[in-house]
């Protein structure tokens, strides 16, 4: 097994625990800095307070004091406590792993005292993401997992991170190819779109014109229907009057008739009766 402590070829300590501290929340790099008598004096030497502004001077003080003692496990686990649940998924993953009846049966098998934490090989290709790499360096550095030197030369070795580095950018090279077309694409779409809408704003320009030529024409069609209405209402009213007139003159008529036929009657009465007065007295006369 790779012991932690042991310095490697290509592994910055200062870098991975500066990286560390990064990572660490504030309230709980405060109190780290309270719990450790030497830097809590250098922290607020000069008047200066723990407070968020001053935290990359903190921070640097941090590595200052860690490089002038070697790194020491007291202040290295210390600061771990407060990174490695910061780390939600690769947390999550390994606290479950050795947790697991699996692993308590792995570390029976190969006698692995109680306490040690080794990750078998199966398990970190499972785990180990070239994305993580700095999280799985800091774990390499300060935590109590072990590892095989072959599992601690692939944490170590950045060519992966530029070969995934290339590959990362062929593959957003290539999305990005699938963009531009995909984008062409919509282009010629939305160029046709607003073709398209250009004729139909045109036809809906014509049928506003055509509607506003109908809209005239009906209105003057109601008015004329509206003065044809007017004037057969009079009409009908004149030929009413007319009917009125024409049955009165009629009524008229008829009276007159009636009243001249009684005025002969009544004449042709008279002289009838004058005639019979005359023609008794005559008849007289004559016997």
């Amino acid at each position: 097994m790779f012991p932690n402590s042991q310095p490697m070829e290509g592994v910055n300590l200062a870098d991975v625990f500066a990286g560390m501290l990064q990572e660490i929340p504030w309230n709980m790099l405060r109190n780290c800095v309270q719990a450790n008598a030497r830097i809590h004096k250098r922290c607020t030497a000069g008047g200066h307070r723990l407070e968020t502004r001053w935290r990359q001077r903190i921070e640097k003080i941090f590595v200052q004091e860690a490089e002038r003692e070697d790194f020491p496990d007291s202040l290295c686990s210390t600061l771990f406590a407060c990174w490695y649940p910061q780390q939600k998924e690769l947390y999550e993953q390994l606290e479950e792993y050795f947790h697991s009846d699996e692993y308590k049966a792995y570390r029976e098998k190969h006698e692995i005292e109680e306490g040690k934490y080794v990750l078998p090989d199966q398990r970190f290709e499972e785990l180990f993401r070239i994305a993580d790499l700095q999280k799985w360096r800091t774990l390499l550095c300060f935590s109590p997992l072990q590892f095989t030197e072959e599992q601690a030369c692939r944490i170590v070795d950045d060519s992966q991170g530029n070969t995934e580095l290339l590959e990362t950018v062929e593959k957003v090279q290539r999305q990005r190819d699938e963009k531009d077309s995909e984008l062409a694409r919509l282009n010629n779409e939305l160029n046709s779109a607003r073709t398209r809408l250009e004729q139909l704003a045109a036809e809906v320009q014509e049928l506003r014109r055509l509607r506003r030529e109908l809209k005239s024409e009906a209105e003057a069609a109601r008015k004329k229907a509206d003065s044809a209405q007017q004037d057969s209402s009079r009409l009908r009213r004149q030929a009413e009057a007319g009917e009125d007139k024409v049955a009165q003159a009629r009524q008229e008529a008829k009276n007159e008739l009636l009243r001249k036929t009684k005025v002969l009657s009544d004449e042709v009465e008279r002289r009838s009766r004058e005639q019979k007065n005359w023609q008794d007295k005559y008849e007289k006369q004559h016997r």
